[in-house]
C-alpha cells in the first residue's frame, strides 16, 4: 500500500532521473528544446479531452488563464478558443514558438522558468499539466499566490515498476522512479492544507505493438537527454528491450492515467 504523506513525497520525487543525474535549468530546458519540433499529445489526447470538458465547469468568456509549463499549446491553444485570455510560460522558447506559430490573438507567451518567475498578476485559473516543476508543495502554494479563482493541477497517475524503461535504469544500477509524480501527494498534501481538493482520475486503454529495434532507437534517445548514451549503456538497452520482445516485437499496454486537481486558494 502506497503512503502519500509529505515525506515520502519529497523522498520519492528525489528519485526522478532529473534529480540522480543532475540536471541544472540550463540542460533541462535544452532537453525540451530538443524534442519541441516533434512533440505531441498523442498518446493522452482522449484523456485531454476529458479533462478539457471537467475544466469547462470552471472556466468561460471571462476568464484568465496561466498556463505554467505550458508546452506546445497543448492545453493553451483549447483554453483560447474558451476564454478572454491565457499566459503561455514555458522555459523552452521552441516550445514556445510552436504556439507563436498559431497566431492565436488572445495568447501571450512568456519564456521564463517557474521557479523565478514574479508576477503582479491574478488569474481566474492558473494551471499546469505534465509539468515537473510544479511537482514540491512550494510550488503548488506559488501557484495559489498568482490565482484570484481557481488552481488546477495534471500529472501522471502511472505506476512504472515493471516498465521496460525502469528496467534499462535499474540494470544501470540506478534507483529511480516517476512515481513521486502521483496526483495523490499533491491530492493529500493539500487536503491537509485544509484546501478541499477534489481530485478526479482519467484512464485510458490503448494497446500497441512496436518493433524491438524501434524501441531500442527510442530509448536511446530517451537515455540520451540524462547522459552519454556509450556502448555500454546501448549494450543495456539492447539486452533490456530484447527480454520485453516476442518475435521481434515490443507489446504496450497503452494505459495511460492522469490525474486531476481543483482547488481554490486561500485568500491572501
Amino acid at each position: 500500500m502506497m503512503v502519500f504523506d509529505e515525506s515520502t513525497w519529497e523522498s520519492e520525487r528525489l528519485r526522478h532521473p532529473f534529480f540522480g543525474e543532475n540536471i541544472g535549468p540550463d540542460r533541462y530546458a535544452k532537453v525540451w528544446d530538443d524534442v519541441a519540433e516533434g512533440y505531441s499529445d498523442a498518446g493522452v489526447s482522449a484523456l485531454k479531452e476529458q479533462i478539457l470538458e471537467r475544466l469547462s465547469e470552471i472556466i468561460g468568456p471571462d476568464t484568465d488563464v496561466l498556463d505554467i509549463g505550458c508546452g506546445p499549446g497543448t492545453y493553451s491553444i483549447p483554453f483560447s478558443k474558451i476564454c478572454r485570455s491565457v499566459v503561455c510560460l514555458d522555459g523552452s522558447g521552441k516550445m514556445l514558438d510552436r504556439i507563436i506559430q498559431a497566431k492565436v490573438p488572445n495568447i501571450t507567451c512568456i519564456e521564463a522558468d517557474w521557479n523565478t518567475y514574479r508576477t503582479d498578476s491574478r488569474f481566474d485559473l492558473v494551471f499546469s499539466s505534465l509539468c515537473p516543476a510544479l511537482n514540491n508543495p512550494a510550488n503548488l502554494i506559488k501557484m495559489e499566490s498568482v490565482s484570484k479563482g481557481y488552481c488546477a493541477y495534471v500529472s501522471s497517475m502511472n505506476d512504472d515498476s515493471g516498465s521496460l524503461h525502469m528496467n534499462i535504469w535499474h540494470s544501470l544500477g540506478r534507483d529511480y522512479t516517476y512515481n513521486g509524480y502521483n496526483t495523490n501527494y499533491p491530492f493529500h498534501y493539500l487536503k491537509g492544507l485544509g484546501r478541499g481538493p477534489k481530485m478526479e482520475a482519467f484512464v485510458a486503454e490503448e494497446p500497441y505493438d512496436l518493433p524491438s529495434d524501434e524501441v531500442e532507437e527510442k530509448e536511446i534517445k530517451s537515455f540520451s537527454f540524462f547522459m552519454n548514451v556509450d556502448d555500454r549503456v546501448r549494450s543495456v538497452i539492447h539486452d533490456t528491450v530484447q527480454k520485453y520482445s516476442d518475435a521481434g516485437i515490443v507489446h504496450y499496454d497503452g494505459i495511460k492515467r492522469l490525474g486531476l486537481l481543483i482547488w481554490k486558494p486561500i485568500t491572501f
